[in-house]
């Protein structure tokens, strides 16, 4: 069974917005792939527990048993590297750097994971 990685870090609010279009496309990406792939693969979710997140997303996450981990950035996703195989990687980089991307993606190569 594969496992899915996914960034719900970029659907919860910024300094300037709770809610932010970036962050309810991420959503509904995440709902769709959780109706059409959580019976077959192992999904696997990361997000700042200290930040506000949708309540609908909690339940789905409660309802199927989603692991989560507590990531304030991106960055400290080597974390989960650390105690998961992690097949696939889907990152919701919204507003972010280049140079922080880069960082991002550079732990990434570091698996065999796919981005």
């Amino acid at each position: 069974m594969k496992t899915i990685l996914f960034d719900l870090l970029e659907a919860q609010p910024t300094s300037t917005s709770k809610f932010h279009g970036g962050g309810e496309y991420i959503k509904a990406v995440f709902a769709k792939m959780v109706e059409e792939y959580a019976e077959e693969c192992r999904l696997i979710v990361f997000y700042d527990f200290d930040k506000f997140i949708d309540a609908w997303l909690e339940d789905i996450l409660e309802e199927k048993k989603i692991k989560k981990y507590n990531i304030k950035k991106s960055q400290d996703i080597r974390t989960i590297f650390e105690e998961e195989k992690i097949d696939v990687i889907f990152f919701s980089i919204e507003n972010i750097k280049p140079k922080e991307k880069n960082k991002i993606l550079k732990i990434c190569d570091q698996t065999n994971a796919k981005v």
